[in-house]
């Protein structure tokens, strides 16, 4: 699969802020993971107890540590008519991939 079928130009919405971000998309995954620097420059909550999940990677688990309620999303260009949507934070998303949507 070439790069330009899994990654989207897309941007998050929060109040007056935004972050464009060029983003992972697995239309199969069950949460939506935002990189601990973009949740920073939208804002995000922090869970009590930060949280484990597992990766498609054998062994490999990211740790969540709050989220984000981003308000609109824009993908490719395209504003998604869902109203907002949850983000989870993980303190340890791979370095290349700031955000991965579902």
């Amino acid at each position: 699969m070439r790069d330009e079928e899994v990654f989207a130009n897309i941007e998050l919405w929060l109040k007056l802020k935004s972050v464009n971000v060029h983003a992972l998309v697995d239309t199969g995954a069950t949460r939506s993971i935002i990189s601990m620097r973009l949740a920073k420059e939208l804002d995000f909550v922090p869970y009590e107890k930060t949280r484990e999940i597992g990766t498609a990677e054998e062994g490999e688990k990211l740790r969540l540590i709050g989220y984000c309620v981003v308000e609109k999303v824009v993908f490719e260009s395209v504003e998604i008519p869902i109203g907002a949507s949850l983000f989870e934070v993980a303190e340890n998303l791979r370095g290349e991939v700031d955000h991965a949507i579902s």
